[in-house]
């Protein structure tokens, strides 16, 4: 009979230090939007545009602490193709994930893939500063969380010696810019079209696959949101377009 009665001591006694613990730590939630994603809306040859869509019906937007985001992410390659090699499928495998448990971006060379024997290697921009745009914020942030819909722009901008930059523009200023300056290459260097001059310095330009040496060179934007909560959640991989460099 003691021992019955020591025994329903000890469980009564875990019970109440579970609910204790439940009740100073919390429990972790799961931020999550069904309906997040941006598409691409028009693009000519010095200009890309995308447009961030969110549909909210549950409130998320709202529990995200202050700075965590929502945040705009850009990256980009630079080819001699009008049409990039997919990076969907492996930002979902190395980013976005299953939701719960997204990754946030730690280097500035984002993903690689292989395509027709030929390494695409997708970089973060950077900008002037040579800054390294990471989470929470990354390259724009939204002024107020819950209101996010918005149409951004990344204008070509030429510089000295047939050099170029970009510059992110917002059409209703419902996010700000993180960077100084225009942005640049994921090295703070511009975007340069001599192509014997990159391809003879073929490791110092991981971010230009060149294919047939000539040819017009396009550079391919690509775009996410992300929030940083409980955990890092992540819209699809968009790309927004090409802008020529001549």
């Amino acid at each position: 009979m003691m021992k019955m009665h020591t025994r329903l001591l000890r469980m009564v006694s875990v019970f109440f230090c579970i609910i204790t613990l439940f009740s100073s730590c919390g429990i972790a939630t799961i931020f999550y939007l069904e309906d997040a994603k941006i598409t691409k809306v028009d693009s000519d040859k010095t200009k890309v545009s995308g447009s961030i869509q969110v549909t909210d019906n549950k409130g998320e937007l709202d529990k995200i602490s202050p700075g965590k985001g929502p945040s705009l992410m850009l990256s980009y390659i630079i080819t001699n193709s009008l049409n990039p090699p997919a990076f969907s499928s492996p930002f979902l495998t190395n980013y976005r994930k299953q939701i719960s448990n997204g990754v946030p971006v730690r280097s500035q060379e984002l993903l690689s893939v292989t395509s027709s024997s030929q390494v695409y290697r997708l970089h973060i921009l950077s900008d002037e500063s040579k800054a390294s745009f990471r989470a929470p914020e990354y390259h724009a942030l939204a002024n107020n969380k819950t209101i996010v819909n918005e149409t951004f722009h990344i204008t070509r901008i030429e510089e000295a010696n047939s050099e170029y930059s970009l510059q992110l523009s917002f059409d209703s200023n419902l996010y700000t810019y993180k960077g100084i300056g225009n942005l640049r290459r994921f090295n703070g260097d511009p975007f340069s079209i001599d192509q014997s001059k990159i391809i003879q310095r073929e490791d110092e330009y991981p971010d230009y696959t060149i294919t047939q040496p000539g040819d017009k060179l396009y550079l391919h934007i690509f775009a996410a949101f992300s929030v940083t909560s409980s955990n890092i959640f992540w819209t699809e991989l968009t790309h927004i377009g090409n802008i020529e460099l001549e």
